[in-house]
């Protein structure tokens, strides 16, 4: 959004995002079966816990049907106390909950995901173009 400028105002962007961003840890070594130790383990546990929590409580939540108060998306939320993503297999990513889509949304973005990345891809293009001009960067 426009005025949105470092990880302030994000509301997944908390201390363990922040860790990662000045460890300049890269996205690649966020991959499936990474390991990690130390304080960058404890950073990737902080990071995917708020991220979990804020899909859960925000799209998951207030993504309906249309025309319905019927929700698009379960949530299992689950329980990661004191335990460190060590590494990033399922079993550690499933410690922090699960997400439900229908089967007949899941089959349709299968199907059509050819058509609908590259459409998505242009729409965040120019919503972040149409910010960028608002804030005259």
């Amino acid at each position: 959004m426009p005025g949105n400028i470092g990880t302030e105002p994000l509301g997944f962007a908390k201390d363990g995002f922040e860790a990662l961003l000045a460890s300049s840890t890269a996205p690649i070594e966020l991959r499936v079966g990474a390991s990690f130790a130390g304080g960058q383990a404890r950073a990737v546990t902080s990071a995917l816990s708020r991220a979990a929590h804020a899909i859960a409580k925000m799209p998951a939540t207030f993504t309906r049907y249309s025309n319905s108060d019927s929700q698009v998306f379960g949530v299992a939320r689950g329980r990661r106390v004191g335990a460190l993503a060590t590494v990033l297999d399922i079993a550690t990513l499933r410690g922090w909950g699960l997400i439900e889509v229908p089967g007949h949304l899941w089959r349709a973005m299968f199907r059509f995901g050819s058509w609908i990345e590259p459409m998505l891809v242009a729409e965040w293009s120019r919503l972040t173009r149409t910010y960028a001009d608002r804030m005259k960067l």
